[in-house]
């Protein structure tokens, strides 16, 4: 289905268990996570309202004070980006962001990826299995880089893999303030398929089994989703 915004064309079609939304213009194709409609429009509509506002009742400052919103709708297909990429061997990074921690322990490897306002807020499954379960937790919205910001709101996806379980914990920050999963318990899930969204960046924590993988990145490397972040010890396992 193809809609008009301000000359731009929306197409919104069905993939990967979520919709995929294309913005197109004179040569100008983004693709965009799904349920950002509302936040590429509204900017635009209180700039409109505000702008229109200041020019009838001829108050300059009205007229200032709806310019923010303008610059706002520009970037937002920016921030809500989803594009394609490469999924590489091994367990694959589920973020675009840093790399702010890195913990071992007899159980399991803790790798910690913060994403910046500016990063893909789109996340992604980094290995296949089957999902366990998906919790959401009521929490506090402080900044993700905080070491106390395991409290904070997140969702918890409990995954079977063929390596044992594996968690991934998305945590909202001090300024994304919504997890928006695309799954739901029981389904069969792919190695790079979306996963969910954390709106405005936040962190994202993949906990995985000590005795089956091994990391190939350190603190402060810069990721992307699909990106190589874990070897499989065995089995062939970096070989897909």
């Amino acid at each position: 289905m193809v809609k008009r915004f301000l000359g731009f064309d929306f197409r919104e079609e069905a993939a990967n268990s979520k919709n995929l939304i294309y913005l197109h213009q004179n040569g100008i194709n983004m693709q965009l996570a799904r349920g950002c409609r509302t936040y590429l429009t509204l900017p635009f509509v209180i700039f409109g309202i505000l702008f229109f506002l200041g020019f009838i009742t001829d108050i300059l400052y009205i007229c200032i004070l709806s310019l923010p919103f303008l610059i706002a709708g520009i970037w937002m297909p920016v921030f809500f980006r989803d594009p394609e990429l490469p999924i590489e061997k091994g367990i694959i990074s589920p973020a675009d962001g840093v790399v702010t921690g890195i913990e071992q322990s007899d159980a399991a490897l803790v790798i910690r990826v913060f994403m910046n306002i500016w990063n893909i807020h789109v996340n992604r499954f980094p290995i296949d299995g089957k999902i366990l379960s998906l919790v959401h937790k009521e929490g506090g919205h402080i900044p993700a880089f905080n070491k106390d910001a395991g409290t904070n709101e997140r969702v918890i996806t409990e995954l079977e893999t063929g390596i044992g379980e594996v968690r991934i914990v998305q945590i909202a920050g001090a300024v994304a303030r919504r997890i928006v999963p695309y799954c739901s318990p029981g389904m069969v899930i792919k190695k790079g398929e979306r996963m969910g969204i954390i709106r405005f960046g936040s962190r994202v924590d993949i906990h995985l089994p000590m005795d089956r993988v091994e990391s190939v990145i350190g603190i402060g490397d810069k990721v992307r989703p699909g990106q190589r972040i874990a070897l499989i010890r065995g089995e062939g396992g970096n070989k897909k």
